[in-house]
């Protein structure tokens, strides 16, 4: 598990958490990746370059300052 806070920000706030595993393997496979909270905006990206996928998340400004 992963818990992301942030504290004094300013204006819109981001963040691109890593996920455990970017694709299956035949020892390996990811069952499920979900998230909560209060942020305004949540997808799974990828980067194809380095096949990293991270999960972006986005707060608006008076979303991130609320407590959990």
């Amino acid at each position: 598990m992963t818990r992301v806070d942030i504290k004094d920000a300013f204006g819109v706030a981001r963040a691109w958490v890593p996920l455990p595993l970017a694709a299956d393997t035949p020892w390996q496979k990811t069952i499920d990746n979900a998230w909560s909270g209060n942020a305004a905006r949540a997808a799974i990206a990828a980067d194809g370059k380095y096949g990293v996928t991270m999960l972006h998340v986005e707060w608006n400004e008076r979303e991130m300052n609320l407590a959990p």
